[in-house]
């Protein structure tokens, strides 16, 4: 997300953001920005396609959409590290399935998907896109039009890409994740898998001793899982 020393120099008198006067408006500004088309699935596509989809196009979130392509939630890599032992997802392998893992990669993709989503609409400004997604904590907003039908999808890169040089020149160690949460080495993919869906990690330092020797991200255990 944005770093939290520029996000205080832009909030209103309810502690709430507002870069709408630090962002300049464009016309067509989020078709510009949006990446598309977006890769996306229906809500009864199996969770293995949903998977193959994020390791062959190296996205790390799908919309998931209706009928003429009507949004209607949305799956993310931490909801499929979720569903692989990190979290309560794994409930399906077990209850539903009995513990049988590749049975269980053939259930509907809705059953681990969000459906309370932030979404924006292509009218709005940018500055309202920024605001969501600091104030809901996500780390993409699928773009719609009137009719609530996908058209893209915005995500953190892209908002770095696009302000990189305007406000985002202070010092990393002014912004940075301070005590950060490690593992080690031989931390099992499990546990990794654990910590990160309980703290709400996407990606994981290793650390042996005190030199830092790795990350393993959240597309690295969908990786593991869907090419093993």
């Amino acid at each position: 997300m944005l770093p939290k020393k520029i996000v205080r120099g832009f909030l209103r008198s309810d502690g709430t953001p507002n870069f709408s006067s630090a962002v300049y408006s464009r016309p067509k500004e989020l078709e510009y920005i949006m990446q598309k088309p977006v890769h996306s699935a229906t809500s009864r596509s199996p969770i293995i396609r949903g998977i193959d989809t994020m390791i062959s196009k190296g996205v790390r979130r799908l919309p998931i959409v209706g009928p003429k392509g009507i949004l209607l939630g949305i799956v993310t890599a931490t909801d499929f590290v979720n569903f692989f032992g990190g979290g309560d997802y794994y409930k399906i392998v077990e209850y539903r399935h009995g513990g049988r893992f590749f049975s269980a990669l053939y259930e509907p993709i809705e059953s681990i998907m969000s459906t309370d989503v932030v979404y924006a609409e292509i009218r709005e400004p940018f500055s309202s896109v920024l605001e969501k997604m600091l104030l809901k904590n996500v780390g993409a907003v699928p773009i719609v039009d009137q009719s609530k039908s996908l058209l893209g999808i915005i995500t953190e890169y892209d908002v770095v890409r696009y302000l990189s040089g305007r406000v985002l020149s202070t010092k990393v160690r002014d912004h940075m994740t301070k005590n950060p949460v490690f593992a080690s080495p031989e931390t099992s993919i499990k546990s990794a898998a654990k910590l990160m869906v309980s703290n709400g990690f996407r990606r994981l330092p290793l650390k042996s001793e005190s030199d830092i020797v790795g990350i393993v991200t959240t597309t690295d255990i969908i990786r593991y899982f869907g090419e093993g």
